[in-house]
Parts: structure tokens; C-alpha cells; sequence
């Protein structure tokens, strides 16, 4: 019986968290939430601000010059005269920055600009993604947050699941 309880419970509150995450809401307003859609939706809106050098200094808190980083990772190699020194981790973390920022830009480490922004096709990805999903939030809602069908929603839960991770492993 407390198993039940807790397997119960557990998987309720696993599967409206899931609903509430792909929750197609705004942000602001009345009926705000903050789920994944919603915070997307709001970097859409404001794609046109969040240019890379923002990215880089303002979000991620990295150095945006690399050029700069590097002569003095060189320079401190140069220094040591073959003695062992530590890489440095503002370098490091500015190259993954960058990186990052040439996937959601579409633009080769080649053609890099300041004012380079995430390609909109970034988002149409992630609502695509997202679309996917909504499956488990019909279902929640149908059958989760209804308490006249939550039992039967309970024991599907993990055929539900099963069926969702056939369709797209964890893998790819």
C-alpha cells in the first residue's frame, strides 16, 4: 500500500512537472508560467539583441576576445621555457562559448562577427522537439489531472513512456 502510494505520487508529479514544462503559455501575463516553450518563445522575441558578443560576455560570462586570451596563453608558455604550466580556464571557457554561439548561428568560426545572431531555424528545431512531446501533456491532462481517470492513467504511465522512448531513444 505505501508502495503504491509513493509510485503513485512519484509518477503524478513526474508527469505534470512534464506537462508544465511543455506548457504553450506565454511568459507574462495572466496566465504566465515559466516552461521551456515559454522561455524560448521569449529569447525568439528578443533575438535580435542577443547578438554573440552578449552571448559570450553577458550570458555565458566569458571574454569575448580570443585573440587576446590566446597571446597570453602563449605568451605564459613562452615564459615557463618548457616547465609545466596550467592551461587557462577564461580560455577554455570563451573557445566552448564561441563554439556554442557558431551552432546556434550557423556561421563557421571563419566568418565570426560581433553582431552574429541565432539563426531562427534554431527555434523552429527546438518547436519541432517540443511538438513531439505534447503527446505526454494530452495525456496528463486527460488522464493525470482528471482524478476520475487517474488510475488508469497510472498504470499506462509506462507504456506511455516505453512508446516515447521507441520513437526517440535518449541516444540520439
Amino acid at each position: 500500500m505505501l508502495f503504491n502510494l509513493i509510485s503513485e505520487g512519484y509518477w503524478s508529479s513526474l508527469l505534470l512537472g512534464t506537462r508544465r514544462l511543455l506548457d504553450k503559455a506565454p511568459l507574462n501575463g495572466p496566465k504566465g508560467v515559466y516552461s521551456i516553450r515559454s522561455v524560448v518563445k521569449d529569447v525568439e522575441t528578443s533575438r535580435e539583441w542577443l547578438t554573440r558578443r552578449i552571448y559570450v560576455e553577458k550570458v555565458l560570462d566569458a571574454h569575448y576576445d580570443l585573440d587576446r586570451l590566446r597571446r597570453e596563453q602563449h605568451e605564459k608558455l613562452t615564459a615557463a621555457k618548457g616547465g609545466v604550466i596550467w592551461g587557462d580556464p577564461e580560455l577554455m571557457k570563451s573557445e566552448a562559448a564561441h563554439r556554442h554561439f557558431d551552432t546556434l548561428s550557423g556561421v563557421s568560426h571563419l566568418a565570426r562577427s560581433p553582431d552574429d545572431l541565432v539563426d531562427p531555424a534554431i527555434f523552429t528545431r527546438i518547436e519541432a522537439r517540443l511538438a513531439a512531446l505534447d503527446a505526454i501533456a494530452v495525456h496528463v491532462s486527460t488522464h493525470v489531472a482528471m482524478p476520475a481517470t487517474r488510475r488508469a492513467a497510472l498504470t499506462s504511465c509506462s507504456t506511455i513512456l516505453t512508446y516515447a522512448m521507441r520513437k526517440r531513444p535518449l541516444s540520439s
